[in-house]
């Protein structure tokens, strides 16, 4: 039925004619709403800018020409009732009319059949627009099932046959549509057991379920297969009972979920191998630490001369092994340095660092050095330099180490400055930074200085700025520079070179005040590991000077390292010092000597044959016998956070093995044994 509001456009000649039809119309149980017009030239707008109901035309209007006005409405494709009235209305004029697309006419002597004729015209109107929306859906569907990309098909469950395929179908399988319609399933399921495909559709045969899904090849005319799933339901089409099928061509889907598999076994392996390495590299720079600072220890040992019997030759023989070991146990955390960076794996420990004491620290370490080759060493600080900056104390000594040692290097005569002063916001944006509060170390010195072309190489990893050339001889890997100034950018900072050849090179490392926003903002790309561990204090001169000279040694003390070499230099660096060292060289024979013999402090090392350094830790404080000894880990590994806290539920102290560490590890001992 027609809907209640009924938009009316009424073209009559008069007002009084208008209000005629008008009151015919009201007569009926529709709601109209009447729109008027008498003259021909504004129909072409009225039709266009509203939605009409009904359109009723009185002939007697001289105004208005009704055929135009049938024109205009076929050519917009308008469908709504155009009825007409009129005085009289010839057979001719009838035929006429409703050729040109008028629904119906009537006299104006026989208005009463204008409201039967409105609610027959609506009614064949809705019904026109039904039928136009449903062969428009329906297009739509049909559009939609034959360009699917998903394979779309219909069989007859009594003959189960294809009555219907899209064109996604006909494509993947090859058949024409002749073909396939008429086609068995059979025909194009690979490996097909009519047992098996009566199985997988049963609970659908019997109503237990509506909808079943499976997996299956499908066969091509060519007898290729490919992979597919399909989802089966019932429905009636056309009277017939059948089945609707929908199929997905998986094919790519499995090829990328193998190839994703095939990725996740390489990433496994891959993290697998990545761990083995570190592992590796772990192990291998422990033994190597251990034998280059036992060999380290036993040389300084030697150079003391205790006995007084060493000719003047065989002590500078034994300078230069001192002094070689302790090359390459540089040359060996240089290369470990830049492994861990490249991986992720540096440790940055922030905290507060003394400007003043951090540089004198440096100036007395070096100034000698420099003394021995005949070159002069000036320190200069300017007056408004930052006092305090929040860094990483290690990282930015062993950048300013790096300049140093490199000055000390490649300058034969002449001089070495170092300063430190605050930087003008011109350098610090030359220099390529953002924020005003750095602080600047510069190192500048009179050597050989460094070509322009070659001047950005020194920072890339494994070159030297005259390649092999400059390693004949001068030494060293290549690396420091390129670590020294990673190492300032994981801190917010910068390392420049200006240099000319012949006359010297000024190195300047850029810091800001504090490094805690750079640092973080690296963590959080996974470049660098943020440790909350404190600063490394084995390089602090150490208080404690052990007993009196007057006193006998004392106490006796266990030393656990599989190295036999390692273990023979420590004892004997302890032999003046400690009554009885007691060396073992597996976990085992230390919990041995722990139940039968009384000792005041065990040195345990973290690798041993039969246990770690955790495992064997546990076992003596958990022990009856041995939980009150202090224990004090001694180990080449560089421990993460976690290591040491754990270690720390035990350990009485952690130190790490390197050539500064013995005097360290001594204090630790003789605190205990004269506590």
């Amino acid at each position: 039925m027609a809907k209640n509001s009924i938009y009316t456009l009424i073209a009559a000649s008069s007002e009084q004619d208008s209000q005629i039809l008008l009151a015919e119309l009201t007569n009926s149980n529709l709601d109209i709403i009447p729109f008027y017009i008498q003259k021909t030239s504004g129909i072409e707008e009225f039709l266009k800018t509203q939605s009409w109901d009904l359109v009723l035309v009185d002939l007697d209007n001289p105004d208005f020409d009704v055929f135009r006005a049938l024109k205009i409405l076929n050519h917009i494709e308008q469908d709504f009732p155009f009825l007409v009235v009129g005085s009289e209305i010839s057979q001719n004029l009838a035929i006429s009319l409703m050729d040109a697309g008028a629904h119906d006419y009537m006299l104006k002597s026989n208005l009463q059949r204008l409201v039967p004729v409105c609610h027959r015209e609506l009614r064949n109107a809705e019904i026109r627009s039904w039928h136009k929306n449903t062969i428009a859906k329906n297009e739509l569907l049909n559009y939609v099932l034959e360009n699917s990309f998903n394979e779309i098909y219909l069989i007859d469950m009594d003959t189960r046959r294809f009555i219907y395929a899209n064109k996604a179908m006909i494509r993947n399988l090859g058949y024409t549509e002749d073909e396939l319609i008429g086609m068995n399933a059979k025909h194009i399921i690979a490996d097909y057991h009519q047992e098996d495909a009566l199985e997988k559709i049963k609970p659908l045969l019997k109503g237990e379920k509506d909808k079943v899904t499976f997996q299956k090849d499908w066969k091509r005319k060519d007898g290729s297969t490919y992979h597919a799933v399909t989802h089966l339901e019932q429905v009636f089409y056309d009277g017939l009972k059948c089945i609707l099928g929908i199929c997905f061509d998986i094919t790519e889907r499995k090829q990328q979920k193998k190839l994703l598999e095939k990725q996740k076994q390489k990433t496994k392996k891959l993290e697998s191998t990545n761990k083995y390495k570190s592992e590796f590299i772990a192990n291998l720079s422990h033994e190597m630490r251990t034998t280059i600072n036992s060999v380290l220890l036993l040389s300084r040992i030697l150079l003391e001369d205790r006995d007084q019997n060493l000719n003047q030759e065989q002590l500078e023989y034994l300078d230069v092994i001192y002094n070689s070991n302790n090359s390459i146990l540089e040359l060996l955390n240089e290369v470990l340095d830049l492994s861990k960076i490249e991986s992720g794996q540096i440790d940055i420990k922030l905290s507060e660092v003394v400007v003043d004491d951090f540089c004198l620290h440096l100036e007395k370490l070096f100034k000698p050095i420099a003394r021995e080759k005949q070159i002069s060493f000036n320190y200069q600080r300017s007056d408004h330099v930052i006092k305090v900056l929040k860094t990483d104390r290690l990282r930015l000594e062993q950048i300013m180490n790096n300049l140093i040692s490199n000055a000390l290097k490649f300058t034969d005569e002449g001089e070495i400055s170092f300063e430190v002063y605050s930087p003008a916001p011109e350098e610090i944006k030359t220099a390529g930074l953002q924020s005003a509060h750095y602080i600047a170390f510069k190192v500048q010195d009179t050597g050989i200085g460094i070509p322009e072309e070659k001047q950005d190489l020194i920072f890339e990893s494994y070159k030297q700025a005259e390649g092999a050339s400059t390693q004949a001889q001068f030494g060293g890997t290549g690396l420091g520079l390129a670590i020294s100034k990673k190492m300032a950018h994981f801190l917010g900072g910068e390392l420049t070179l200006e240099s000319e050849v012949g006359e010297g090179s000024v190195f300047t490392a850029y810091l800001p005040k504090n490094s805690t926003k750079t640092v973080n903002q690296y963590a959080a790309q996974d470049k660098v590991k943020v440790s909350t561990k404190p600063p490394d204090s084995q390089n602090k001169k150490v208080q404690f000077n052990g007993p009196p000279k007057q006193m006998e040694p004392k106490g006796t003390v266990l030393l656990v390292d599989d190295s036999t070499i390692h273990n023979m230099a420590l004892k004997d660096f302890l032999g003046f010092k400690i009554k009885h060292c007691i060396t073992v060289e597996s976990a085992t024979q230390a919990y041995e000597v722990l139940n039968h013999q009384d000792v005041d402090c065990v040195v345990l090392d973290m690798y041993l044959p039969d246990a770690n350094g955790k495992e064997a830790l546990t076992h003596i404080k958990t022990n009856h016998n041995s939980r009150h000894i202090p224990v004090i880990i001694y180990s080449g590994k560089s421990l993460s956070d976690t290591e040491e806290q754990e270690l720390k539920q035990y350990a009485h102290a952690i130190v790490q093995k390197n050539v500064m560490s013995y005097k360290v590890l001594l204090e630790k001992i003789l605190t205990i044994v004269y506590q």
